[in-house]
Protein backbone atom coordinates (compact mmCIF):
# COMPACT_ATOMS: atom_id res chain seq x y z
CA UNK A 1 0.00 0.00 0.00
CA UNK A 2 1.39 3.45 -0.88
CA UNK A 3 2.54 5.60 2.05
CA UNK A 4 -0.18 8.22 1.51
CA UNK A 5 -2.96 5.64 1.55
CA UNK A 6 -1.44 3.96 4.62
CA UNK A 7 -1.32 7.33 6.44
CA UNK A 8 -4.93 8.08 5.50
CA UNK A 9 -6.07 4.65 6.74
CA UNK A 10 -4.13 5.17 9.97
CA UNK A 11 -5.72 8.57 10.59
CA UNK A 12 -9.18 7.15 9.83
CA UNK A 13 -8.61 4.22 12.22
CA UNK A 14 -7.33 6.49 15.00
CA UNK A 15 -10.37 8.76 14.63
CA UNK A 16 -12.71 5.76 14.74
CA UNK A 17 -10.92 4.28 17.77
CA UNK A 18 -11.11 7.60 19.59
CA UNK A 19 -14.85 7.88 18.89
CA UNK A 20 -15.43 4.38 20.27
CA UNK A 21 -13.38 5.05 23.40
CA UNK A 22 -15.14 8.38 24.04
CA UNK A 23 -18.51 6.63 23.65
CA UNK A 24 -17.31 4.17 26.33
CA UNK A 25 -16.59 6.99 28.77
CA UNK A 26 -12.92 7.75 28.09
CA UNK A 27 -11.71 11.35 27.81
CA UNK A 28 -9.08 12.13 25.18
CA UNK A 29 -5.96 13.80 26.55
CA UNK A 30 -3.71 13.63 23.50
CA UNK A 31 -3.51 12.33 19.93
CA UNK A 32 -0.50 11.24 17.88
CA UNK A 33 2.05 12.16 20.53
CA UNK A 34 5.50 11.83 18.97
CA UNK A 35 9.06 11.89 20.18
CA UNK A 36 12.21 10.80 18.38
CA UNK A 37 12.01 7.03 18.49
CA UNK A 38 8.42 6.68 19.67
CA UNK A 39 4.76 7.51 19.15
CA UNK A 40 1.45 7.06 20.94
CA UNK A 41 -1.73 7.07 18.87
CA UNK A 42 -4.05 8.12 21.72
CA UNK A 43 -3.76 9.04 25.38
CA UNK A 44 -7.07 8.69 27.20
CA UNK A 45 -8.36 8.65 30.76
CA UNK A 46 -11.33 7.05 32.43
CA UNK A 47 -11.54 7.45 36.17
CA UNK A 48 -8.16 6.63 37.71
CA UNK A 49 -6.96 4.83 34.56
CA UNK A 50 -4.49 6.65 32.33
CA UNK A 51 -4.34 4.67 29.10
CA UNK A 52 -1.86 4.77 26.23
CA UNK A 53 -3.56 3.36 23.14
CA UNK A 54 -2.02 1.82 20.04
CA UNK A 55 -4.46 1.60 17.12
CA UNK A 56 -3.92 -1.21 14.62
CA UNK A 57 -5.93 -1.41 11.40
CA UNK A 58 -5.94 -4.01 8.67
CA UNK A 59 -8.06 -4.92 5.70
CA UNK A 60 -9.91 -8.22 6.06
CA UNK A 61 -7.60 -10.05 3.69
CA UNK A 62 -6.66 -13.02 5.84
CA UNK A 63 -3.28 -11.53 6.81
CA UNK A 64 -4.00 -12.01 10.50
CA UNK A 65 -5.54 -9.99 13.28
CA UNK A 66 -4.30 -6.38 13.55
CA UNK A 67 -3.27 -6.72 17.19
CA UNK A 68 -0.89 -9.51 16.17
CA UNK A 69 1.16 -6.98 14.20
CA UNK A 70 2.40 -5.19 17.32
CA UNK A 71 6.01 -6.38 17.53
CA UNK A 72 8.12 -6.05 20.67
CA UNK A 73 10.13 -3.21 19.10
CA UNK A 74 6.94 -1.24 18.52
CA UNK A 75 5.83 -1.91 22.08
CA UNK A 76 9.15 -0.52 23.32
CA UNK A 77 8.66 2.62 21.22
CA UNK A 78 5.16 3.13 22.65
CA UNK A 79 6.47 2.66 26.20
CA UNK A 80 9.31 5.12 25.54
CA UNK A 81 6.84 7.70 24.24
CA UNK A 82 4.58 7.07 27.26
CA UNK A 83 7.46 7.84 29.63
CA UNK A 84 8.15 11.07 27.74
CA UNK A 85 4.45 11.98 27.80
CA UNK A 86 4.30 11.40 31.56
CA UNK A 87 7.42 13.55 32.07
CA UNK A 88 5.82 16.34 30.02
CA UNK A 89 2.46 16.01 31.84
CA UNK A 90 3.32 15.11 35.46
CA UNK A 91 -0.08 16.27 36.72
CA UNK A 92 -1.81 13.74 34.45
CA UNK A 93 -0.27 10.60 35.88
CA UNK A 94 -2.61 8.37 37.79
CA UNK A 95 -2.44 5.43 40.09
CA UNK A 96 -3.16 3.06 37.20
CA UNK A 97 -1.32 3.16 33.88
CA UNK A 98 -2.29 0.83 31.08
CA UNK A 99 -1.36 0.05 27.49
CA UNK A 100 -4.33 -0.90 25.31
CA UNK A 101 -4.75 -1.86 21.67
CA UNK A 102 -7.77 -0.99 19.56
CA UNK A 103 -7.84 -3.37 16.60
CA UNK A 104 -9.88 -2.41 13.54
CA UNK A 105 -10.58 -4.75 10.64
CA UNK A 106 -12.06 -3.12 7.52
CA UNK A 107 -14.17 -5.43 5.35
CA UNK A 108 -14.13 -3.45 2.12
CA UNK A 109 -16.29 -0.60 0.83
CA UNK A 110 -19.62 -2.16 1.80
CA UNK A 111 -18.59 -4.70 4.43
CA UNK A 112 -18.27 -2.50 7.49
CA UNK A 113 -15.67 -2.76 10.23
CA UNK A 114 -14.96 -4.86 13.29
CA UNK A 115 -13.56 -3.00 16.31
CA UNK A 116 -11.97 -4.76 19.26
CA UNK A 117 -10.69 -2.89 22.33
CA UNK A 118 -8.04 -4.92 24.18
CA UNK A 119 -7.40 -3.36 27.61
CA UNK A 120 -3.97 -4.14 29.05
CA UNK A 121 -2.81 -5.65 25.77
CA UNK A 122 0.85 -5.17 26.68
Amino acid sequence: MPARARAARGAWAEHLAEAVLVACGYATLDRRYRIPGGEIDLVVRRGADLVFVEVKARAADGAGEPECFLAEGQRRRVRRAALAWLAAHPQSGGPRLRFDVVAIVHHGPDGGVDICHLPGAF
